[in-house]
Order: structure tokens, then sequence, then C-alpha cells
């Protein structure tokens, strides 16, 4: 008991997560606001900020350290908002929710719950509770999945029976598409084709949508119809050549839904280095997985780029781009497309470059306020977590970032090659276990606003 206290008020000391998030917005500056922790002495690895609603944010965190020869580890999970542990500046206090032994892959969220994946004691698993029970120190339940080797990607929805679904990416062996329906813990596991790495998976009003990549140059795209997985449709679609060996098989494929009316549209984004493309997404309509149009972030300026993360901001329509580019001096750019554009012409984006005081790349992910036109980045610069709040339609004063401007060209659509199939759908076994979060404090400081 002595050791697990200590061991939670050693990582309330050292990690961060920002308290007043949209509100502090709103009050604490005008146009962006850069955060970090107080200082660190353990290994923490950012994993992926969620928006909770138009003032909160919801963040999972990774640590790793050394205690007295033992290796320990955990994940911790932060919450952004205005309550009354808010304290004032200059050191910021937030609620945490501890997990001893777990690492985190991935994490969603559906109204009041929390759902992620990843390991507990190196035994992949999924989880979901409620947030308060997550932050506060109450219950969570924990479906172990001992066969799998791996499971690193999670999606929630309700088909039109009312029935929790979870998605999730997975690896035994092979890449494979897990569906769990919560109320009956029964589960389909769709095992893909050996040749096929499946990267996301993500659910629209109609369907859910897998995204996956054969080789360099080509990704797999399968729509599932949302009320009868079974019922599916996949397509291979070639794109233009990545700038990535082959042999890092890192291709940065990404996947966001796009819901117009009734229609599920899947934006897939990726990175080529052809003349006509740098930052690239292409537009397909999942009815009849058609590519609608392709556009691409004009290459004399943005030269062999990374795509790191992409999302779909509500409040606005409007694409947030999170990638790295070293052409503008310093590697992360954000920006914001227009998905559905669909002229002959260009049209021109505003790029903040968050000021990182060094040219090493380290945001990694990013998140849209609900209901707000602001949005929260994610990143790790040496032992300190990162945090880049920023309204997205302003550049007016922008003094904790950079701007310039990127042209943005629609180009000769991809090539649809012909379908793909799943090669076999089972089952796996699963135990469902609970365990209890632990509740802290930790701080941050306000460095830039």
């Amino acid at each position: 008991m002595q050791k697990i206290t200590f061991l939670i008020l050693l990582i309330s000391s050292v990690i961060l997560c920002p308290t007043k998030s949209h509100a502090q917005m709103q009050s604490l500056m005008t146009t962006s606001t850069k955060r970090v922790l107080n200082p660190a002495t353990t290994a923490m690895t950012p994993v992926k900020s969620v928006a909770v609603n138009n003032k909160s944010i919801i963040t999972a965190i990774n640590y790793k350290y050394s205690l007295t020869g033992a290796q320990i580890m955990g994940a911790a999970f932060y919450l952004t908002n205005d309550d009354s542990n808010a304290a004032s500046g200059p050191n910021y206090r937030a609620k945490v929710g501890h997990l001893p032994n777990f690492q985190i892959t991935d994490m969603e969220i559906d109204r009041h719950e929390v759902f992620f994946c990843g390991t507990k004691n190196h035994v992949p698993f999924f989880a979901h509770t409620y947030l308060t029970n997550l932050i506060n120190g109450g219950v969570v339940d924990i479906f172990m999945l001992p066969t799998m080797a791996e499971v690193f990607k999670i999606d929630v929805y309700k088909n039109t029976n009312g029935e929790r679904k979870v998605s999730l990416i997975g690896y035994i062996g092979r890449y494979v598409f897990i569906d769990v329906n919560l109320a009956s813990l029964q589960n389909k596991v769709y095992v893909m084709s050996s040749n096929i790495r499946l990267l996301d998976v993500r659910h629209g009003a109609n369907t859910v949508a897998v995204l996956g990549q054969r080789e360099n140059g080509k990704f797999a795209l399968i729509s599932h119809n949302r009320n009868d997985l079974q019922n599916y449709n996949g397509c291979l679609y070639q794109t233009p050549q990545l700038y990535l060996d082959d042999s890092v098989g890192n291709y940065h494929y990404l996947l966001e839904m796009y819901r117009d009316n009734l229609n599920d549209i899947a934006i897939v984004g990726y990175s080529g280095m052809d003349f006509s493309s740098g930052t690239t997404i292409s537009l397909i309509q999942l009815s009849n997985m058609s590519v609608m149009h392709t556009q691409a972030v004009d290459s004399r300026k943005e030269v062999r780029s990374k795509f790191k993360d992409m999302r779909i901001d509500d409040f606005k329509r409007y694409l947030l781009c999170l990638i790295e580019n070293p052409m503008t001096g310093v590697n992360d750019n954000i920006f914001v497309l227009d998905p559905m554009y669909s002229g002959s012409g260009s049209y021109t984006v505003n790029v903040a470059i968050p000021d990182t005081n060094t040219n090493a790349n380290y945001f990694t992910s990013l998140a849209p306020y609900i209901g707000s036109a602001s949005y929260v980045v994610l990143g790790k610069n040496n032992n300190s977590v990162t945090f880049f709040d920023k309204i997205s339609s302003s550049y007016s004063n922008l003094n904790c970032a950079g701007q310039t401007s990127f042209r943005v060209d629609t180009i000769e659509k991809i090539e649809k090659l012909g379908s793909i199939y799943y090669e076999d759908i089972n089952s796996l076994p699963m135990s469902h276990d609970t365990v209890n979060s632990a509740s802290a404090i930790a701080t941050y400081s306000i460095i830039c606003q």
C-alpha cells in the first residue's frame, strides 16, 4: 500500500494536463496558448486527447520508469475543465486518474463514457467506464483478449436497434477487425489477408469503415453496413508513390468520416512525393466506393511532409490537419482544409507553426473542441508533455506560433484497382474483469499566451 501511495504521489507531481481548456482559451489568450507540465522526472509518452464537450478535453498518457530497481509502468488520464479544482496561475491543477500496469494505444469518448484499448500486464484488452469513475477513482470494466498479440485502435457506436458496439483493430498473426456487442458480449473477428495491414476504424451514420494498406502507394478501404457488418464492400485504391522506404512500413495513411446529411464519406489522408501531391486527401463515397475528388497541398512549398493526424471539426465541418514539415523551418504545421471543395482551381489555407524553440518535431495528435472553433494539439518535448491550444479561425496576435500559407489544388482522382475481401470471419475468447482507478491531482504551467 505504501508503494502504491508513493507511486500516485510521484506521478501526480510530475505529469501535466491543462485544466482550463476552452474557457481558458477565451479568457487567457487571444489566439493561442502553449502549456507544459511542471518539471518531469518520469518517462512519459502522450497518446491522445479527445474532446468531452466545448469546455473539456481528456488526455491519455503512458508512463514507464524505474523505482528502486523495479520497472514501473502505467497509464494516466487527465481531465481538462473549469471546476473547483482549478487554481490560479502560474501552477494550474487538474484531476488525474491512474491505472498502474496499463499501457494505452487508443481512446474514444461516447457521451459520458470513455473507451480505450491497449495492454494490461502485456495482455491486450479494451475497456470502458464513466468519465467520473475514471477520474475520481471508480470502477473500470476491462475485457481481456488473451489470444490477441495487440489491439491498437478503438471506436464505439450504436446500431439502429440501440445496441452499443465496440470496433477494434488488432493483430493475431494477421490483422483483424473486431466487432463486439457490449450487451451480449458476443464478438465477430474479420480476418484480413496476409498482404494487407489494417490501420484504423471509424463509424458513420450508416457504415463502419476500416482502413488498411497493402504496399507503398496502395490503400484498402472496407465499408460495412452499420446494422449488418457481414454485409460489406471492400476496394483497393492506387495513390501517388509515398516517400517513405517500403521497408519502414509506416505509410501514414489516415482515416476520418465526413457525414453529409445521411451519406457517409470517408476521408483518407496520406503523404506523397510526386509532382502533384504533398499532403493529400481523397474523399470516397461509401455507398458505392467511388472517389469523389482528391486535394493536395502545393508540393513547391510542402515537400515530403509526414501526415500525422487529421480530425473533422464538427463545429464548422472543416478538416484539421497536423503534418511534419521541415520546409517551414520547424517541423510541425497545423492547417484547416475544406474537404468538400471540388472546384477546378485552388484555394489558400492559413498555417499555424507552433513555437517549439527547436527544430525537432514533437506534436503527435490533435483534437477539436466540440461545438467550438478551437483545437488542442498534444505532444512531447524532451521530458515535457506539451499542449498547444488555438482558435482555428484567428491568426492575429499569433504570439505562440508562426504563420505561413499553403495553396491547395484539386488534382486527378486516384484509381480504384478492384475488390478485396476478408479471408475468414470467426470469434475469439474474451474475459471480463474490473479494476479501480486511482485519483490524484496534477499541475501544469502556461509558458506562452
